[in-house]
């Protein structure tokens, strides 16, 4: 199984048995009866995207890929990425110590840190990564490669990670969320992808964060309960899987 995931599937917070793919494989071990062997690949949707993921597909020859399209990538609006913008080569460094404190689980998860960062996006706002439209587009060029192979199940996961901590950022998070989900799920419907998405807002409340972008345990275990239920659907095997998923979640496979 090749997991095109997120830093939610290699978070250092949590065990590694904790953590969605682990979960998955578990699942779909004791269900198949065989070995899952999974190979995770942090992606990000720079314009080699699509090329990127057919390197892996031809070096892995995986049976299954989880694709894992993060509403981080365009959704986080980041303090230090705008100052960067702002100021250029001068914004490097700056930009540069920003970033790493927020990577630092000691320093990120830190109260007095976390207010300092409420203020600083208050006053100078963020950007984000990646635009909805250039998330859209080389999403959509990596599901085609990957349903282009045959013999090969792909499920595409949308929407886990990324609690917006202002009110006016989580207006504008949700609303690209919705654009971006309108585009995949009618994308996997097309193609007969296993789809799963949770659009419910309130999701984040349930699951908890560690940092506002990584799920604790509960939200770990129920994305790898949910991914293994449609991988084993698409396999046509039975499930005795019992998860949050509903029917609405997974794309009519036709």
């Amino acid at each position: 199984m090749l997991r095109l995931g997120s830093s939610n599937d290699v978070f250092p917070g949590l065990p590694e048995e904790d953590l969605a793919p682990a979960v998955c494989a578990r699942i779909l071990e004791a269900t198949l009866g065989e070995t899952v062997e999974t190979s995770v690949r942090a992606t990000w949707p720079t314009d080699d995207f699509a090329e990127r993921v057919r390197g892996w597909l031809a070096r892995h020859e995986p049976d299954v890929v989880i694709l894992r399209v993060a509403p981080y990538w365009y959704t986080y609006e980041s303090v230090p990425l705008r100052v960067e913008r702002w100021l250029g080569r001068a914004g490097a460094p700056i930009a540069t110590a920003g970033t790493r404190a927020a990577a630092s689980p000691r320093i990120a998860y830190n109260r007095p840190f976390q207010a300092l960062r409420r203020a600083c996006y208050r006053f100078v706002g963020g950007d984000t990564n990646f635009t909805t439209d250039e998330v859209i587009a080389r999403s959509t060029a990596v599901i085609r490669s990957i349903v282009a192979r045959e013999g090969v199940v792909l499920v595409v996961r949308h929407c886990d990670g990324g609690k917006p901590f202002e009110r006016q950022y989580h207006a504008r998070s949700w609303r690209r969320r919705r654009k971006v989900d309108a585009a995949l799920r009618s994308l996997c419907r097309d193609l007969h992808v296993p789809y799963l998405s949770n659009m419910d807002p309130t999701i984040e409340g349930s699951d908890g964060y560690f940092d506002g972008v990584h799920l604790q345990r509960d939200g770990q275990r129920r994305v790898g309960e949910e991914e293994a239920a449609a991988v084993l659907a698409a396999l046509g095997s039975a499930a005795p899987v019992h998860t949050a998923a509903s029917a609405e979640n997974v794309a009519d496979r036709g």
